[in-house]
């Protein structure tokens, strides 16, 4: 993730618009640059903090992937000004060759249409503590592009544990990695979270995991991928295990 915080941070005297020379030296290629260029102002100082990142995919034989970060950047336009923030998701694509993983593309969310009005269960979530949103999942919800199954879902979790919310919709892969098959994200019917109780998914106890795993299955959800299998069937509905769920939990409605 160095790259796109290189791309992403500077300090007074240093140009904003100097971005390809940041990518290379954090090894990049500047074929990264479009969707950041969009991000780059003539600011007088900029920093990326990477809140979590977090795997969207993983390639046969594991020679490229999507990563999908979501990141706070925050800026000063002046000296002495106050500092402004955004929170973005990226998906970041990667590819491994000579012993190493360098960063090929990234792709910035853009924010929805609001929606006309929300049902209460969805203005309910947006208001409530225990689910943490970053700023993409927050405008999916707005947008009232979401499932209502996925958000009683996310209601009920949150009912026993504090539930940090990856992404909905906006930042994921539109297709399931490496397939043809649209993703359910891009449907509006899943969710990953990367934390329960503020420890991340991967560094979290598994009888923990185990529980939102079962408590998704519990609300209704159908499609709950995470770092081990609940029920310990080879991967049988509605659970199953892989590399890419090491580190969160995904929670879904299987298209009917």
């Amino acid at each position: 993730m160095a790259a796109v915080t290189a791309a992403l941070t500077w300090q007074p005297g240093q140009p904003a618009r100097a971005l390809d020379d940041r990518l290379r030296q954090a090894g990049a290629t500047p074929s990264l640059a479009p969707d950041l260029y969009a991000l780059v102002d003539d600011h007088l100082t900029s920093t990326l903090e990477v809140v979590y990142p977090q795997y969207g995919g993983l390639g046969r034989g594991r020679r490229d992937a999507s990563v999908m970060i979501v990141a706070r950047q925050t800026w000063r336009t002046a000296a002495g000004a106050t500092p402004q923030t955004r929170e973005l998701t990226i998906d970041v694509r990667l590819r491994h060759a000579n012993r190493r993983w360098a960063a090929e593309s990234a792709s910035v969310s853009a924010p929805p249409p609001l929606a006309a009005s929300l049902d209460a269960a969805t203005r309910r979530l947006l208001g409530n503590d225990g689910v943490v949103l970053p700023a993409a999942a927050r405008a999916d919800l707005l947008s009232g592009a979401i499932d209502p199954r996925l958000v009683r879902v996310l209601g009920a979790l949150s009912r026993t544990w504090r539930i940090h919310v990856q992404v909905l919709r906006s930042g994921h892969p539109r297709n399931v990695y490496g397939t043809a098959r649209l993703s359910n994200h891009t449907r509006g019917q899943a969710v990953d979270v990367w934390a329960i109780d503020d420890i991340p998914v991967i560094e979290q106890r598994a009888s923990v995991a185990s529980a939102v795993m079962r408590q998704a299955a519990a609300a209704g959800a159908d499609e709950i991928g995470g770092p081990l299998d609940p029920d310990g069937r080879n991967g049988r509905p509605p659970y199953f295990t892989n590399d890419v769920h090491k580190d969160h939990i995904h929670v879904g409605f299987e298209v009917r």
